[in-house]
């Protein structure tokens, strides 16, 4: 019987489009680090032919939700971007540019596949 392998630094790529996605817009309605809720997740994806479950917790000032995503290849993942970092203004510039998501915005990832 195949088992789940968890895969650190990696996500689903941004050109792949996920077979089934799911969307938490409050994080108290999902807890992602409980066994019984992954055990079921992973049940779900294989009976949808999925072997790969993908989430992505994202952390804002404002608000917090998550999303869950199932695909079918595992050859559709990327690696996790760097944090974002802020670039120092040079002389003579009046603010610093952000690079990546805004500062307040912190996103993690977790991802599974099917071996």
């Amino acid at each position: 019987m195949p088992s789940w392998r968890e895969h650190l630094g990696k996500k689903l790529s941004g050109q792949c489009e996920p077979k089934v996605k799911l969307h938490f817009v409050d994080r108290t309605d999902c807890d992602l680090h409980d066994p019984m809720f992954m055990r079921i997740l992973r049940v779900f994806a294989e009976t949808r032919g999925c072997s790969v479950v993908n989430t992505e917790q994202h952390h804002n000032k404002g608000d917090q939700f998550s999303r869950i995503m199932c695909h079918d290849n595992p050859r559709d993942l990327a690696s996790v971007p760097a944090p974002a970092k802020t670039v120092k203004p040079k002389k003579g510039k009046s603010r610093a540019k952000s690079v990546g998501p805004t500062p307040g915005q912190r996103i993690t990832y977790q991802c599974w596949t099917l071996a």
